[in-house]
């Protein structure tokens, strides 16, 4: 998940940028998609609308994203692995520039 917040509660329009696969022999391919929202919102990964792919969901993800916005945000992601072994777990905190 991807949790992206405006401070003061405004509106913005956040466009999320997600390039990867599912697998380490996938070509990677590049997922783009823009939402508007006030205060905040969260993309699920797993969520079959709004989750940050556009309109072709992948059946499983492992990249990157980027996160532009026409105000400042702050983001939040978690990075969850269940193909390895051991703890797959990351939480990543992003602050604008």
């Amino acid at each position: 998940w991807i949790s992206v917040t405006v401070p003061g509660g405004g509106t913005a329009t956040v466009t999320l940028r997600m390039v990867g696969g599912c697998a380490a022999a996938d070509v990677d391919k590049v997922y783009t998609a823009t939402k508007t929202f006030t205060g905040s919102f969260v993309f699920y990964q797993n969520a079959d609308t709004d989750n940050g792919f556009g309109a072709s969901s992948p059946a499983c993800f492992d990249g990157a994203a980027t996160i532009t916005s026409d105000v400042p945000v702050v983001a939040v992601a978690s990075y969850i692995n269940d193909l390895l072994a051991g703890d797959g777990e990351g939480v990543y905190n992003a602050l604008s520039r």
